[in-house]
């Protein structure tokens, strides 16, 4: 095992009688390998020393120091995380949606997770964008004028959203509509306007 002298960082076997470099004494170099094999001594501590002493060899050999690397790429745990974020946000959708002591709605009730026949429609004299949703994925929709789409058995929440190609003060205005009631609803009248609205069972 090599190990770096403290007073000099130069590696050094761990057996050697002194610091081939500045000298030091095989106590010190003994004591230096002990605290680089201390269980209790933080990981991040034996790393930055390994490191510097990396990077004082590769100094004295006349190449570039290495570039250290992290351990931990959050890019490789993004979907790790997203994940557990979906989870929870799940069950606090479940929650809302449970009725007193009677447990999470049946698939026949309105409610999170269960199924509904829905409507959508967007409402504008130009053109317009937007997406709709349910818990099974989304559906980009672009249209000009009214525009309607319905979606059976659709796993609430459901959302909509449209947004104007123009600048003009005309009205947008979007709807969800379930057993022909509006449940949600929102509109719209400035430039490039955009509106988003959702429904999880409820109010109807």
């Amino acid at each position: 095992m090599l190990v770096p002298c403290p007073e000099c960082a130069n590696l050094c076997a761990e057996d050697a009688a002194s610091c081939p470099k500045c000298g030091k004494p095989a106590p010190a170099l003994a004591a230096q390998c002990a605290q680089e094999a201390d269980p209790l001594l933080p990981a991040a501590d034996r790393v930055a020393a390994r490191w510097r002493a990396a990077a004082q060899s590769a100094r004295e050999a006349g190449a570039s120091p290495p570039v250290p690397t992290s351990s931990f790429s959050v890019q490789g745990h993004r979907g790790e995380l997203l994940g557990g974020i979906v989870l929870v946000m799940i069950a606090f959708w479940w929650l809302l949606g449970r009725t007193g002591c009677g447990g999470p709605p049946s698939l026949g009730t309105p409610g999170f997770g269960s199924h509904a026949d829905v409507t959508y429609q967007v409402t504008y004299a130009g053109s317009w964008s937007g997406m709709y949703s349910d818990l099974n994925g989304s559906v980009s929709w672009d249209g000009a004028g009214a525009g309607t789409m319905p979606l059976a058995g659709a796993v609430l929440p459901v959302q909509l959203q449209a947004q104007k190609k123009d600048d003009s003060a005309g009205v947008l205005e979007a709807r969800i509509l379930h057993d022909g009631k509006v449940v949600a609803t929102e509109s719209t009248s400035a430039a490039y306007g955009i509106v988003h609205i959702m429904w999880n069972g409820e109010g109807n």
